[in-house]
């Protein structure tokens, strides 16, 4: 096959990514805008969405089957997780190095379930349950801020990386 036919092969998929990753880079500056446009004012409380006030009603297998829910079929999670894999699989690493860099993804994305119940059995349950509530009220409070720059980072770097191309 001569280079131009290989790669008038390959083209179309790689429109088709690079369509697909400015899709995605886009609908994430949509959600932080719309984030920024009904976040609470300056002294407002910010009203907490319902699945995190139900958070301290919850019961061991109602936590595992929420934390299955919001980390595998939440929207963002998908596009976050497919957005790492297509940068993994397309990576001009070794099947080794891929699996260290997935497991060290598979850590990172693990970080916010790993560090309160390392707190919680590290530091006891009454020191823990001060760190924990601390840490509480910091994401209560900053939620909408923390939602919207997450959005604003992940949507401009999909949309370079799609302009870009492959």
């Amino acid at each position: 096959m001569t280079d131009a036919a290989e790669s008038a092969d390959t083209s179309g998929p790689r429109t088709v990514v690079a369509v697909l990753t400015i899709v995605l880079g886009m609908v994430l500056l949509v959600l932080a805008w719309r984030g920024f446009r009904s976040r609470p004012g300056p002294g407002e409380e910010a009203p907490l969405p319902k699945w995190m006030a139900a958070l301290d009603r919850f019961t061991p297998g109602r936590s595992l089957a929420v934390a299955a829910l919001f980390g595998g079929i939440k929207p963002k999670n998908l596009i976050l997780t497919a957005t790492a894999a297509a940068g993994i699989a397309k990576s001009d690493l070794g099947s080794t190095q891929q699996l260290v860099v997935l497991l060290l993804l598979v850590l990172v994305a693990s970080s916010g379930i790993i560090a309160p119940v390392a707190v919680y059995f590290l530091m006891g349950e009454e020191k823990a349950a001060r760190i924990l509530d601390g840490w509480k009220a910091w994401l209560q409070a900053n939620n909408s801020a923390v939602m919207i720059v997450l959005f604003v980072v992940f949507g401009v770097v999909l949309l370079g990386k799609g302009i870009g191309g492959p």
